[in-house]
């Protein structure tokens, strides 16, 4: 976790993760669009679930995907599938290692026990070193969290761009199209206004 916050890109992958996990998929994309601030819609709760949950659960995942990718490559019914599709059997799911606050195994079989104490203190432990790195990062000039805000969210709107790019355009065509009608009513407003010009004169032959 030191690492990722040392820098502003690992820090900005850390964030996409966890905002598509935290926040719904309509909020975070309207959240991304506006820019708003990262502090305003990711908290430092939503930080510290997120790397608490993979503590948790990295073990494990990792270990699917390697039976996984095994599978997809040596087993010719699945080498034209995804590696989600891919089936695991029985034995290797029981083979997966437990997850490390939630699951214990008995009898070889995982069991689900909620979250340990050791996963409790672990999360409080996290968010209070995340609170700490935002309030310093923020300092008296902030100029260190505007820098690795702005990166999360430039990466954040890279990757919107890429999953929904026709949604984007859209997007960004209806705020072009809303520019340039207040712009529009403006220049008008002010040739309303300019002396010896009546709101009867043919104002659409003026250039706007």
């Amino acid at each position: 976790m030191f690492a990722v916050l040392k820098s502003k890109e690992d820090y900005a992958s850390f964030l996409l993760l966890c905002a598509g996990a935290v926040r719904p998929s309509t909020v975070y994309a309207d959240r991304v669009r506006n820019e708003a601030s990262i502090e305003t819609w990711i908290t430092t709760d939503d930080e510290a679930l997120c790397w608490v949950i993979l503590q948790n659960s990295v073990g494990r995942w990792n270990k699917e995907y390697t039976l996984r990718h095994h599978n997809k490559i040596t087993v010719p019914a699945n080498q034209m599938k995804g590696i989600l599709e891919v089936k695991l059997t029985k034995d290797e799911k029981n083979s997966l290692p437990a997850a490390i606050y939630t699951e214990r195994k008995v009898d070889n079989k995982r069991k689900f026990c909620g979250w340990n104490e050791e996963g409790i203190k672990s999360f409080s432990d996290i968010k209070k070193s995340i609170e700490k790195f935002r309030a310093e990062a923020a300092g008296e000039t902030g100029e260190q969290w505007k820098e690795y805000s702005g990166m999360a969210i430039h990466v954040m709107m890279k990757r919107l761009e890429q999953t929904s790019p026709s949604l984007l355009k859209k997007r960004k065509a209806a705020f072009e199209s809303s520019r340039k009608q207040k712009d529009k009513a403006v220049r008008l407003d002010s040739l309303y206004h300019m002396e010896g010009l009546s709101k009867f004169s043919n104002i659409n032959a003026v250039a706007l």
